[in-house]
This record gives C-alpha cells, sequence and structure tokens, in this order.
C-alpha cells in the first residue's frame, strides 16, 4: 500500500552505484566518509528519551518504551542505527541506516554484525515518489479545502501502517487532532508526521516551502515558517548568531528558496520567471 512508485535505479553489477553509503556510513572500510549524519534533534522525533534506555540495560542497548509508544517501525533500526561495526548500540554515534542497511537492526542483537551492503556497493534505490508520500499530501491538500474527515483518515492510514496509534490518541507530543481543530493545527500534525515517515529522505524542504505558500500566498508566502525551523538548528548546532542573521536575511527572499535556473535555460525560454 505504501511501497515505492517511483525509484532511481542502481544496480551494482551493472556498475552503477550511488554516493549515500559514502555520505552516511562512519566505517571507512565499507567507504563511509560520514559526511551526513542524523541529529539529535531529530532522533528524539523518533524517540523522545533517545539516547537512554531502560534501566538495567546492557550497553545501553535497549530502546526505551514509553507511554505513548515508540516508532518501533520508523526509529531506531529502520531509519537511524548505531554506529559500525554492530550498529546495534543505542548510545553509540548514530548514523542513518537507510541507505546502508539490508535489514532491521534488532536493538536486542548485541555484539551480533547486522545485514548491510557490502563496501563500495551501494546501489540503494532512492525513493522519489512512495505511497505514503501520497496519502499526506492527500491529507495536506484535503485539510487545506476544508474537508478535515478525509485529512484524518489519511493520515492514520499512515500511522497504522507503521502500527502507530490514531490522531485521535494522545501522542510523545501530548497533542491530538479531530476535525474540529484548526487548520494549522491539523497541517502540523502532517508536517511532524512527513518527518517521522520520510526521515532523512531529502524532501523536509520542499514540503517546508509548500506549507508556507499554504499559510501565506504563492506570491507572498509566510517566510517566518521556512526561516525558524532552519534558525532553531542552527542554534541548536552552535552556529553564531551573526551566521544565524545571516542566513535569517538570506531566506527572508522567497527567491532564494530555489536554485537558479541556468543561463543557457533563460535564454532558450525568456519566459521563465526570473
Amino acid at each position: 500500500m505504501f511501497g515505492a512508485i517511483f525509484r532511481i535505479k542502481f544496480d551494482f553489477n551493472a556498475r552503477q552505484t550511488n554516493d549515500l553509503q559514502m555520505y552516511t556510513s562512519n566505517d571507512p572500510a565499507d567507504g563511509g566518509k560520514y559526511m551526513m549524519a542524523p541529529s539529535l534533534r531529530a532522533l528524539k522525533t523518533y524517540n523522545p528519551y533517545y539516547p537512554d534506555s531502560l534501566p538495567g540495560s546492557p550497553n545501553g542497548t535497549t530502546v526505551v518504551s514509553n507511554l505513548y509508544g515508540d516508532e518501533t517501525r520508523r526509529g531506531f533500526g529502520k531509519s537511524y542505527a548505531g554506529s559500525a561495526p554492530f550498529y546495534n548500540r543505542v548510545k553509540s554515534t548514530p548514523v542513518i541506516w537507510k541507505f546502508i542497511g539490508m535489514a532491521t537492526v534488532a536493538p536486542s542483537t548485541i555484539g551480533l554484525p547486522q545485514t548491510l551492503r557490502g563496501p563500495y556497493q551501494s546501489d540503494y534505490q532512492p525513493h522519489i515518489v512512495r505511497g505514503a508520500d501520497i496519502y499526506l499530501m492527500w491529507a495536506e491538500a484535503a485539510n487545506r479545502a476544508g474537508d478535515k474527515a478525509t485529512a484524518l483518515l489519511r493520515i492514520n492510514a499512515v500511522r497504522g501502517n507503521a502500527e502507530m496509534p490514531s490522531s485521535s490518541t494522545v501522542n510523545r507530543f501530548n497533542d491530538t487532532i479531530s476535525v474540529n481543530s484548526p487548520t494549522d493545527k491539523i497541517e502540523n500534525y502532517i508536517l511532524r508526521e512527513q518527518g517521522l515517515e520520510m526521515g532523512f529522505e531529502g524532501r523536509r524542504w520542499y514540503t517546508l516551502i509548500r506549507m508556507a505558500r499554504h499559510r501565506g500566498t504563492p506570491s507572498n508566502p509566510d517566510v517566518n515558517f521556512v526561516i525558524n525551523p532552519i534558525i532553531n538548528r542552527m542554534a541548536v548546532s552552535g552556529e553564531t548568531a551573526a551566521k544565524q542573521a545571516e542566513v535569517a536575511a538570506i531566506l527572508a527572499d522567497s527567491k532564494n528558496w530555489y536554485m537558479p535556473y541556468n543561463l543557457a535555460q533563460v535564454r532558450l525560454n525568456p519566459n521563465l520567471v526570473k
């Protein structure tokens, strides 16, 4: 139901590989340069108690359970994992597991090697479109159109597929949504759900831009909706106030949210918006 609809195909046997293993692995023997890593902020959206573990668990290998249910199908061992060589130690340096792992990492498999792609052999086929993405965009559109019942059905279909309780159940963020919820509250819930479902897949920027346009107008979007999350993350990562202000000033012009056209394309098509 929520599998891939469109992928970019890579095949190691045909000498077609991608760079995701190099970007995400922290094991030099596998060709990993650890250029991309999950932030603590991102990990805590999957499990707010990360990296703590259950009392008495050896080596911090058991992901803590909590009142509202952990993201057992989208969190540890699925979207992210521990570090090489075993990847099952919760308190170790985390890696994005989606692109290097071949199977789920069980926190209980202490000291056992995991199934991952061979060194320099990454032929992971990235999703361009998949079912859950379509359902959440459907929910987003329905919510904006005033059909909140349909929006909730689509949200809950995605959550149910991930074995998570419905959106009417109090969650780790201590909120629920219903057909009586304000449009922006439901949209915020969808935004968080997209992050959980498609974490580290490179979609977040486009979602922020789209929702900023919802909250303003196409010609005058809500720039703060895009600026604030980025500045908040910069603050957490220790960037200076001057650097934060510099980035905020750039993002305040929505034209800077997009890659520029190649000059040759502008010459070929003068109707392109400048």
